[in-house]
């Protein structure tokens, strides 16, 4: 009768004790990392009770009664390759001599912000405003850039129903001449939650006493029924196609909204340094409309 084949041992049982330990240890730290890595890389909601932080300083005075004011989504500060060049970035906002911009797809880092490299590049105060967390430290957000001194500044995240792609708005007043203008800037979502958010800002800019903006990356034209339904509202108007002359731009999806205002100079910047064109407004208070 033939002998059975005894059966054949795993490889690892052949190996040195110590080498089996090895192999077992190090199957394990890569197992952890991974997790550590997956756990990183998590999208979550920025703490929307951290007090927001002012980086840099402004003026105490502001001296001007017309007020210049942009909104720019800096893409990270990438425009067609991968690599950040906010000296680039920069460079497009120095130009336009703002005394205030709106910033949207701003990066955070564990010891220095996006806003507050391109503050400390332009001279001007800076605050983050993070919407998301990742990488254990806040991850991406909004931002606002200063050279006039601000009399509040307030965070207010917009509903959601995605677990990425989180998104707030930035509340802020400051003195114009006599008059309290209040600013609201704002990113809003392209796809799932765009219609909902959009109706939440524009509600808010409505809520507002005139003088008051709203800028940013609201990703939609001017035809989309809630900008279009805004911008019937008495004294509303699209600061941008008022300043520059023309709405030549239909698939402008960057804006400037206000009201009580008097526009005075407008310009669209050219996409290049970011996927997205900067705009810029210059307005002065219509004394008829705004608070005294």
């Amino acid at each position: 009768m033939p002998l059975a084949a005894a059966p054949s041992r795993p490889r690892t049982a052949s190996l040195p004790a110590r080498w089996r330990r090895s192999i077992g240890q190090w199957t394990t730290l890569v197992a952890l990392g991974g997790a550590v890595a997956w756990h990183g890389s998590v999208r979550t909601p920025a703490d929307a009770t951290r007090p927001l932080e002012m980086r840099g300083s402004v003026e105490s005075v502001a001296r001007s009664t017309a007020l210049r004011v942009g909104t720019f989504n800096i893409h990270g500060g990438r425009g067609g390759g991968w690599l950040a060049d906010l000296d680039a970035t920069a460079d497009v906002l120095r130009n336009s001599k703002l005394d205030l911009v709106g910033l949207n797809e701003v990066h955070g880092g564990f010891i220095t912000d996006q806003a507050e490299d391109l503050g400390t590049r332009l001279g001007a105060a800076s605050f983050f405003v993070p919407t998301e967390r990742r990488w254990w430290h806040d991850d991406f957000g909004n931002g606002l850039l200063t050279r006039r001194p601000l009399r509040s500044v307030a965070r207010i995240d917009l509903p959601g129903t995605q677990e990425k792609g989180f998104r707030n708005a930035i509340l802020t007043t400051l003195k114009v001449g006599d008059a309290t203008v209040t600013v609201v800037a704002a990113h809003i979502d392209t796809d799932l939650d765009r219609d909902r958010q959009l109706t939440h800002v524009c509600e808010l800019f409505r809520s507002l006493k005139a003088p008051a903006l709203l800028i940013g990356d609201l990703n939609c034209t001017v035809d989309h029924p809630a900008i279009a339904t805004l911008l019937a509202d008495p004294g509303v108007i699209d600061a941008v196609a008022v300043g520059s002359g023309s709405d030549w731009e239909r698939d402008r999806v960057d804006h400037i909204i206000a009201r009580g205002f008097r526009v005075i100079d407008a310009a669209i910047v050219p996409k290049g340094v970011s996927d997205h064109p900067h705009v810029w407004v210059e307005v002065t208070v219509d004394e008829a409309s705004g608070q005294r």
